[in-house]
């Protein structure tokens, strides 16, 4: 939990991360851009990161686009932190 918490202080902060994710949310990213920037959120977060096949798997089960924004939040944090 103590990875989620990290991610979701990211997330909600001010700053450009949270502003880069509500960009890829605003665009409906697609799988590939969404990699591209978890890869850049693990380097801010120094975690470990998911191989492509990895995150792919991954991105089956959560909604990244999910149309509230909040839950879209919460469903890119999990991911991160692991809860696939």
């Amino acid at each position: 939990m103590e990875k989620l918490g990290k991610v979701l202080k990211l997330l909600n902060g001010k700053n450009e991360i949270s502003r880069l994710h509500k960009e890829y949310w605003y665009k409906i990213a697609d799988e590939y851009e969404w990699y591209e920037f978890y890869l850049l959120l693990c380097k801010e977060l120094k975690f470990e990161p998911y191989t492509f096949e990895q995150f792919d798997y991954c991105w089956q089960y959560r909604l990244l686009n999910h149309e509230n924004y909040k839950q879209a939040k919460i469903e890119f944090a999990n991911l991160v932190a692991g809860f696939c």
